[in-house]
């Protein structure tokens, strides 16, 4: 499949020792070494992830449509820590996050005055509405040209109901459409889904 370009994504189990047993155990076969498959995957051109969570998140961008055209990294997000930490992410893997032009800057900041000193990634934390900042300030920086990929980062979270995601999906969507301007790829965080909760009896 990955000689006739179709992108193929792998995922071993049976790595520890206690997983190989429980593969014995559920099949009656034992796994191979994990550094041979390793070597398999690389070699035919696959994909090799790890967890369920990169697994999921691969197959979701190797099914969009259109695919980045090079790495030049725009994003925008409801935090100023997960702005920090999407950069951090970003550049081990050679991905770039170039700095706003000008122009750009006078656009956000003429549309949206509380942005105050818009960077890349963009903080959009209280600056007007979710359903608002988020699309208009995609399309100024996909009309901009100076961006590859265009990504979002959303919180998904119990709190949050889908009624109020469906923005993101429909922007995503319409924004998608067509050959020219960046690709547009989704980016969320479901660590706060799993936060605690406390209940008075």
């Amino acid at each position: 499949m990955c000689e006739a370009g179709k992108p193929v994504v792998c995922m071993k189990v049976g790595r520890s020792r206690v997983a190989a047993q429980a593969a014995l155990a559920h099949t009656g076969a034992m796994v191979g070494s994990s550094k041979a498959f390793t070597n398999f995957v690389h070699h035919h051109g696959g994909i090799e992830v790890t967890d369920t969570s990169t697994f999921m998140e691969a197959l979701e961008i190797l099914g969009q449509s259109k695919w980045p055209s090079g790495v030049r990294l725009g994003a925008i997000s409801e935090s100023g820590g997960e702005c920090g930490m999407l950069a951090d992410a970003a550049e081990p893997t050679g991905l770039e996050f170039p700095p706003m032009p000008y122009e750009l800057v006078a656009s956000l900041q003429e549309r949206f005055p509380n942005f105050l000193n818009p960077q890349n990634p963009l903080d959009a934390w209280m600056v007007d509405e979710t359903e608002i900042v988020f699309p208009e300030s995609l399309e100024l920086m996909a009309h901009s040209g100076e961006f590859d990929i265009l990504l979002a980062q959303v919180d998904i979270t119990q709190y949050r109901g889908d009624a109020e995601n469906d923005w993101s999906l429909g922007h995503r969507a319409r924004s998608g459409r067509g050959d020219q301007g960046p690709a547009n790829l989704p980016c969320r965080d479901d660590g706060a889904r799993h936060r605690p909760t406390t209940s008075h009896r």
